[in-house]
C-alpha cells in the first residue's frame, strides 16, 4: 500500500473519497482511493494491491469475472 500525502486537511473539513480500479492481472488486483476537501483540494492518494482470496478454501484465486469486467468496460 502506498499513500501521498498532497495537503493538511483540518477539523470540519468535509471529505470526499473517490475510488477506482485500475489494474487487474491473475490473482491480484490495484484499487486507488483519492481524498478531497469539499473544496476539491486533492487531501491524499491510498494505492492498494488485493489479492482475491476464497474464504472457504483460504487460498488466492482468480480475480473473479466482474472485477475483470469493470476494468475491461
Amino acid at each position: 500500500m502506498g499513500v501521498t500525502h498532497e495537503e493538511r486537511c483540518f477539523p470540519g473539513d468535509g471529505l470526499r473519497v473517490g475510488t477506482c480500479l485500475t489494474r487487474v492481472s491473475g490473482k491480484t488486483f490495484n484499487i486507488r482511493h483519492r481524498l478531497s476537501a469539499r473544496s476539491a483540494r486533492r487531501i491524499a492518494t491510498v494505492e492498494q494491491c488485493l489479492i482475491a482470496v476464497d474464504p472457504n478454501a483460504r487460498r488466492a484465486v482468480e480475480v473473479p469475472a466482474f472485477l475483470r469486467s469493470a476494468m475491461a468496460g
